[in-house]
């Protein structure tokens, strides 16, 4: 079990039982939050976030994977289909998937890597956004 202490509590948070329909739960609620300009993306980062070491290896890859795909999307970035969420928005979600991105393994990264890189109109991964990435992780060390 979790313990996160704040100033005035301790406050346990208990361990997410991530089976196959919890997987299924977590990826559903993530991909509903996206584009969405209510609380709603908030609470799911939040939640991800807490229960982030509750989840098994392949949820944190699509986690990832979906945001990063959604957010870099040649097709949805170039203005041929209206922007779903404001700045603020987007700031939030590169936010929680740079955050996510390094919480993963050495492996589990070259496989977002791989498979952002390695579809048709992700071309903003390979050529922007994973150096950017790299070069800002580098220069935070």
């Amino acid at each position: 079990m979790k313990v996160e202490t704040t100033m005035s509590k301790t406050k346990k948070i208990p361990k997410f039982d991530c089976d196959v329909n919890g997987s299924i739960m977590v990826v559903s609620a993530l991909r509903y939050a996206l584009g969405r300009m209510t609380y709603v993306p908030a609470s799911v980062q939040d939640w991800i976030t807490t229960y982030w070491d509750s989840l098994d290896s392949n949820t944190k890859f699509v986690i990832v994977r979906d945001v990063f795909d959604y957010l870099y999307d040649d097709f949805r970035t170039s203005g041929k289909m209206a922007a779903p969420f404001n700045g603020y928005d987007i700031k939030e979600w590169e936010r929680f998937a740079i955050d996510r991105y390094w919480a993963l393994s050495y492996d589990e990264r070259k496989s977002i890597d791989i498979d952002l890189g390695s579809k048709s109109g992700n071309s903003k991964w390979l050529t922007v956004w994973m150096p950017k990435l790299y070069w800002n992780h580098q220069n935070e060390l």
